[in-house]
């Protein structure tokens, strides 16, 4: 195994992401994200939107806000401004029907289980615009908890509409979805089910079916190849769900003996306690060039994720070298 020295500024980014919600009750105008220029996040109180999971990307690109909603299964887009304000010089009473043209809507729960028929949708759990807000990319669950979630890709056109460019399986509930590598690559932090849940799933008290349960529900960072999920959506020859685009990287292979002793070692992981595989559980994720650094829920440890390999390489702790 790999020993890396851990580099505490990411330590801090990924623990700020981690504490700090992308949507925030605190106000309707108020801006709680700024992703490089590409984005700003919101929580919307407005009246066409009037939902508590409805948030707000910025796109300084084309001047279109994007309105997520999970519970309605849609990304809204209207021309706006960083503040979530229609323009003054765009809404005089006599132009009001052309900024009724500067809005739009796209169902992406229709979208998707129109795409792969094996997947039925559950929720919008994360989104993200590309750095230079070319694309929009939502994260999605399937109505039952045990099966694989969808990432569905998007161009951000200069009207502010929406156009499919793709759709790739992920690992089983993707929680964040971030742009790495200067829009190359998508990284979703895969969160999978609880102990609890996997218990319940052992024990034939819960509702999830048994088929499409990746990898008893583990956690997992998904990794996917925009470039070949947009040639998969061109190719009359290849399935509307591009599978072949994603790696879905976990940790299995920590749960070899001598890489839990060294876990337990280092106190990561308890001695006779569950094998790392079914413990970890990615939250946020961090890009450093060919790296991704992944924070673990519950835990104090970052999983190291080779982004050429796509595969874990290391598990580091509070900020010590391991």
């Amino acid at each position: 195994m790999k020993r890396k020295k851990f580099l505490p500024l990411l330590v801090g980014i990924l623990l700020a992401v981690s504490l700090f919600p992308a949507a925030s009750a605190m106000g309707e105008d108020r801006p709680q994200a700024d992703y490089g220029g590409g984005a700003a996040a919101y929580e919307s109180s407005t009246e066409e939107e009037d939902t508590e999971d409805t948030v707000f990307l910025y796109n300084e690109r084309n001047g279109y806000a994007y309105l997520v909603s999970g519970l309605r299964g849609t990304v809204s887009w209207m021309k706006t401004d960083r503040t979530g304000q229609i323009p003054a010089e765009g809404t005089p009473a006599g132009e009001r029907k052309d900024q009724d043209r500067q809005s739009g809507r796209t169902d992406v729960e229709l979208l998707s289980q129109s795409k792969d028929s094996g997947f039925v949708y559950g929720d919008i759990t994360a989104s993200a615009l590309s750095e230079d807000g070319s694309m929009l990319a939502v994260a999605l669950c399937d109505m039952d908890s045990g099966k694989q979630g969808r990432v569905v890709l998007f161009q951000c056109r200069r009207d502010g509409s929406l156009q499919y460019l793709g759709m790739a399986a992920s690992g089983v509930r993707p929680q964040m979805i971030l742009f790495g590598q200067d829009g190359k690559l998508l990284l979703t932090a895969d969160e999978g089910l609880s102990a609890s849940e996997k218990r319940q799933l052992r024990d034939g008290k819960s509702s999830a079916a048994p088929e499409g349960f990746y990898n008893r529900g583990r956690g997992s960072v998904t990794v996917i190849s925009v470039a070949f999920i947009r040639r998969a959506a061109l190719s009359p020859d290849m399935p509307e769900c591009a599978y072949g685009s994603a790696v879905i990287a976990d940790f299995s292979a920590f749960d070899e003996e001598n890489v839990r002793e060294y876990l337990i070692r280092n106190g990561i992981i308890e001695a006779g306690g569950q094998l790392p595989s079914d413990i970890f559980r990615p939250e946020t994720i961090a890009v450093s060039g060919e790296e991704a650094f992944v924070k673990l829920k519950g835990t104090d440890a970052v999983a190291l994720l080779d982004l050429t390999e796509k595969r874990f390489t290391d598990i580091l702790a509070g900020g010590e070298e391991l």
